[in-house]
């Protein structure tokens, strides 16, 4: 940042003057704070559609329940994008938390008491999902702010943390919810609550305000500049394709396997197994992602590509089978991983200072979108064409990918 004065110049935030080895412990922390906070969420992700289902005994209601409560955190995502990167991401990254524990906090409270009702728990899940998109920008911002040099690792941290939380916390939060409903909403506020005393005590730490106040006939016009950059960027523009049709099918194909495991009468114990071999693949992406990217480069767009066309490929000559739909889904698992490394590690190393929000929430909103089309899309194409005709149409999706790649190419080739 620049140490000159003047009306243009943007305050030094309080993260520029920590010292390296206090910014490690300071990132740390900050790690250790957000993979609990993480962990509650993933609990009370799997708690909500189980309330449902035991309020209305209808899965329907329960699917349409939760895709309402996820809705309105999509739409939030590119305003809070650019009032993040014109903010404090240290206060917002607190106060958001808080926000979301006081949201859960109610929950609690309704189930506790025997007052909960859908309408309720759609409200709640909807504040808290507004407040997360903010609280997930602000945190990237703070990532970078104390990363410096080990800007690869430590995205590479935030990844396996992710992977870790979904590994453990599902079943967890249906362990608990099966003791008592109310508990997988309490152990969630308990984390919320864990991670706003460390933030406190990491406010001096974390960087302060960017820019002045975002006024609200600048927002549009700063999103704009976001969604500029990424369109003008090569590498970033083909890695959102590619992560974009990735969590579509990797979403659709767990739903295809679903669709298959129940028509085989597949033991839920095995069902579980299966399906955590994405979660471990992914926390294995975490480990050699780092070392992956360093070697592939800009050339790790293709290679994630590649990745999943032999993990589709597999599961269609095999028609989902379980003992293919494991060994692929951990290949999905790993290539994604990395993918979000390689993709992360660009915006945030590359972006102009002051637009890091911005370009992660349009990387986060298609991520959330992609996953909330993909269970339907795989649901939809297993009923109505079988599981080896759902993975065919989901092979034919990569050309998304492949078609970006070869605009790419043609465009450096013409410049």
């Amino acid at each position: 940042m620049s140490a000159g004065a003047g009306p243009g110049t943007r305050a030094a935030s309080p993260a520029a003057a920590v010292p390296a080895a206090g910014k490690g412990s300071a990132l740390r922390r900050l790690a250790g704070s957000s993979a609990v906070s993480m962990l509650g969420s993933r609990m009370t992700a799997i708690a909500c559609p189980l309330l449902v289902l035991r309020m209305t005994g209808s899965p329907a209601a329960a699917g349409w329940a939760m895709l309402a409560a996820t809705a309105p955190a999509a739409l939030a995502y590119l305003p809070a994008g650019a009032l993040v990167d014109r903010g404090s991401p240290g206060r917002i990254l607190l106060w958001a938390e808080c926000g979301r524990g006081a949201a859960i906090g109610v929950v609690v409270a309704a189930v506790a008491l025997g007052r909960a009702s859908v309408a309720l728990l759609v409200a709640a899940t909807v504040a808290e999902g507004v407040l997360r998109a903010f609280s997930a920008l602000a945190e990237l911002a703070c990532v970078r702010a104390l990363a410096g040099g080990q800007l690869p690792s430590a995205v590479a941290v935030t990844e396996a943390r992710g992977n870790a939380a979904l590994l453990a916390g599902r079943p967890l939060g249906a362990l608990l919810f099966g003791i008592a409903p109310a508990l997988p909403f309490a152990g969630d506020l308990l984390t919320f609550a864990y991670s706003a005393a460390t933030l406190a005590a990491l406010r001096g730490w974390l960087p302060g305000s960017q820019e002045a106040p975002a006024r609200a006939t600048r927002l549009a016009a700063d999103i704009r500049e976001g969604l500029r950059w990424v369109r003008h960027h090569p590498f970033a523009r083909v890695m959102l394709v590619v992560g974009f049709t990735a969590t579509l099918t990797a979403q659709a194909a767990i739903m295809v396997f679903l669709a298959r495991a129940h028509a085989v009468r597949l033991p839920a114990l095995d069902t579980g197994v299966v399906l955590s071999a994405a979660g471990a693949g992914g926390l294995l992406g975490s480990a050699a992602g780092p070392w992956l990217v360093l070697r592939a480069g800009r050339y790790w767009a293709q290679a994630q590509v590649l990745a999943w066309l032999l993990a589709l490929a597999a599961m269609w000559l095999q028609a989902a089978q379980p003992l293919v739909m494991a060994p692929a889904l951990a290949l999905m698992g790993l290539a994604g991983a990395a993918g979000n490394i390689a993709q992360g590690t660009c915006l945030m190393s590359e972006g102009r200072p002051g637009m890091l929000a911005r370009v992660m929430s349009l990387s986060e909103l298609a991520g959330l979108v992609a996953g909330m089309a993909g269970a339907p899309l795989g649901g939809i194409l297993a009923q109505d064409l079988g599981a080896r005709g759902a993975v065919a149409c989901l092979l034919l999706l990569m050309a998304l990918p492949v078609l970006a790649l070869a605009a790419s190419r043609r465009r450096e080739a013409r410049s």
